[in-house]
């Protein structure tokens, strides 16, 4: 017999995301119904949870927020479920939407009906909102002049060389004076921890900054070639400009562009940097160790080693689409990100590993972390304490 105050709210509701897929098999159907049994108000509740699924699925919406395929076997293995050795193991990978739909609905019904759920401990005291990173970055002229810039502000200035420079809405344009000739001056754009920035070079070249990141570029660009520097993670669409082809310098190699979009991350604490192609071609290294990339593929270089692979243009995008997308990433790949929009730092318990455990999912950027971590544990993979700015990756029990 099943027993309710054993089960977490999204454990129940994998369950049910498999039955509103059409991908209960009996046995585990039975479950479900000695569940929807044991209360009116269960049963009233998968009724009206099949209602809106089915408003969804005609409605078109498919937005992914978090995978409840581990949480679904968890359930399994609470309820008393086995299976012979011998059978292939199914797992019962549900939609999306529908998913979020029962892991939000069951959460605020299990939060009212206590009697349903084990006690849900409370916090000894209120804990800060870690809220996302915002349009925030330093610009540092030629003349080692420094200016803050922000979302709100709308501002025109003049660079050291007496270039036009204009700040509106998280964006900055460098204006052109039409010389292309004499010595450049160079200028930074660099984002914090917890900031992006959008810039337009004087050429009409667009810039996209992540946090933690910066692009040192020319106020106007001379000579026959147009090169800029690339210090973590960009999303570059470059202008067309016949006989001034465009060049990217990241650690010493060149990405050689010829009007394209494409992604470039290089963090300097990770080993490996990689550029990703959306649009158009790139060119990546030099000489006979170059690689020419087609859309949707990526380059990857560590060490002095180059190699080309298919990319995850969603996932590699998402960023500049204002969302995480995680496919099967595990705990260091999924904070590494979080480490830099959230300003956090991460620490793990005994036996949970940065390596250990994999997410499948799509969340916007713009929610407080907490409410992130909130979705994660519905997965029932791990449990997360939070004080100041640090987390902790517990074990889910």
């Amino acid at each position: 017999m099943i027993k309710d105050k054993l089960l977490h709210s999204l454990e129940i509701s994998g369950l049910i995301a498999a039955y509103l897929e059409n991908r209960l098999p009996e046995a585990d159907r039975l479950l479900l119904e000695q569940w929807m049994d044991a209360n009116t108000e269960n049963r009233k509740l998968v009724e009206e949870l099949a209602a809106k699924a089915t408003q969804l699925k005609q409605t078109g919406i498919t937005t992914p927020p978090v995978n409840v395929t581990a949480a679904y076997e968890r359930f399994r293995e609470k309820a008393g479920v086995h299976r012979q050795q011998h059978q292939r193991r199914k797992v019962y990978a549900v939609a999306a939407t529908v998913a979020a739909l029962v892991a939000g609905t069951l959460s605020v019904f299990l939060w009212k009906h206590p009697q349903q759920q084990m006690a849900v401990k409370q916090p000894q005291h209120r804990q800060e909102e870690i809220l996302p990173g915002t349009r925030k970055a330093e610009l540092i002229l030629g003349n080692g002049s420094r200016v803050a810039l922000g979302a709100t502000a709308d501002t025109t200035f003049a660079s050291a060389s007496n270039i036009n420079i204009r700040q509106r809405q998280g964006v900055l344009s460098y204006g052109s004076n039409g010389n292309t000739t004499g010595e450049a001056e160079y200028n930074t754009l660099r984002t914090p921890v917890g900031g992006e920035y959008a810039l337009t070079l004087s050429d009409g070249t667009r810039v996209r900054l992540n946090a933690a990141s910066s692009v040192y570029f020319p106020a106007v660009f001379t000579g026959k070639q147009r090169v800029v520097e690339i210090s973590g993670e960009a999303w570059l669409e470059v202008s067309q400009r016949a006989g001034q082809p465009f060049i990217v310098k990241v650690r010493g190699e060149e990405i050689q562009v010829l009007g394209t979009s494409f992604n470039v991350k290089a963090y300097p604490e990770e080993t490996a940097w990689e550029t990703t192609l959306v649009t158009g071609a790139v060119k990546v290294g030099k000489g006979d160790n170059a690689i020419l990339l087609k859309p949707g593929r990526m380059a990857t270089v560590s060490d002095g080693h180059m190699k080309e692979s298919a990319a995850d243009l969603e996932a590699v995008t998402a960023w500049r689409n204002g969302n995480f997308v995680f496919h099967h990433a595990s705990f260091g790949e999924i904070f590494t990100v979080l480490a830099r929009w959230y300003n956090i730092k991460v620490m793990y318990d005994a036996g949970m590993q940065p390596n250990s455990n994999y997410f499948t999912g799509t969340v916007e950027r713009n929610i407080p972390v907490g409410e992130l971590l909130k979705m994660m544990e519905m997965t029932g993979l791990a449990k997360f304490h939070v004080e100041g700015n640090v987390i902790t990756v517990l074990p889910y029990k």
